[in-house]
């Protein structure tokens, strides 16, 4: 369940379900123990966290954009972008974008600065959460409208594994 709602693309909170998707993740990987403190400083809404959670709603409405506005849906970010600023659709999404890139830098960089300090698969998480949001959203949005090749992708993770 993601439910995502961003107030602006400039330095606003986003607030979603990404956070609970993420501890839901490490909680049911057996593999993996989180700690108390963890779950703790995930609840303080750290910077990487943020960082992750911008990237998604980024992504998402850039490349959902156009079918939703097909669909007569609300106004996305890319919406609010070309009102805001008064630029076309083009340029929003190429600024949008500049914002996704330096974002997924951003949470490069603090990965290497938490690295010492939290449990690796709670970190990694999260940067596997921003890398998998290009995955899905990389030329279309395969979320909304889930294709042959996103189908592709998941059987061959999970039903076809490469074996080690």
């Amino acid at each position: 369940m993601l439910v995502l709602i961003m107030k602006s693309p400039h330095g606003s909170e986003v607030s979603d379900g990404y956070t609970f998707t993420i501890a839901q993740a490490l909680v049911n990987d057996l593999n993996c123990i989180v700690t108390e403190e963890a779950l703790e400083w995930m609840s303080s809404r750290p910077t990487i966290l943020k960082v992750s959670e911008l990237i998604f709603r980024l992504v998402e409405d850039i490349k959902s954009h156009n079918f939703e506005q097909e669909r007569g849906q609300i106004p996305s970010i890319v919406e609010c972008y070309m009102k805001e600023y008064g630029v076309l659709k083009q340029e929003a999404y190429e600024e949008l974008n500049k914002q996704v890139d330096n974002s997924l830098k951003d949470v490069n960089e603090e990965r290497l600065k938490l690295s010492d300090h939290l449990p690796r698969p709670l970190l990694m998480c999260m940067v596997y959460f921003s890398r998998a949001t290009n995955l899905i959203y990389d030329e279309d949005d395969k979320f909304t409208r889930i294709g042959k090749q996103m189908q592709a992708r998941i059987a061959s993770l999970l039903i076809n594994p490469v074996a080690i």
